[in-house]
């Protein structure tokens, strides 16, 4: 009659324990790594953040800037038609 493994014995030494206990250390690494790459991102992300909010806040000021650019050309226009309706009236009587 073929006999029962038991579940209970200890593991074998030797050459499998070898590349199992060199397996887990090189495991450990690995995720130690990835932890040190996953931190890296986070700090990438964090300073892209910064780097996206001071580009808004560039945006922001260019578009007021062509406003009050577009304004002063406006009002410019104006006083030169003043000006030229002021001139070619001149020698008229009101």
């Amino acid at each position: 009659m073929p006999q029962k493994k038991n579940p209970k014995t200890t593991p074998p030494t030797g050459p499998t324990s070898d590349s199992e206990r060199e397996t887990r250390v090189l495991l450990e690494d690995v995720r130690s790594e990835l932890k040190v790459v996953a931190e890296g991102h986070g700090a990438i992300i964090g300073r892209l953040d910064k780097v996206e909010e001071g580009l808004q806040e560039v945006k922001d000021t260019t578009d007021r800037l062509y406003m009050i650019s577009m304004a002063g050309i406006g009002i410019g226009v104006a006083g030169i038609v003043i000006a030229v309706f002021a001139i070619s009236r001149k020698g008229e009587k009101i």
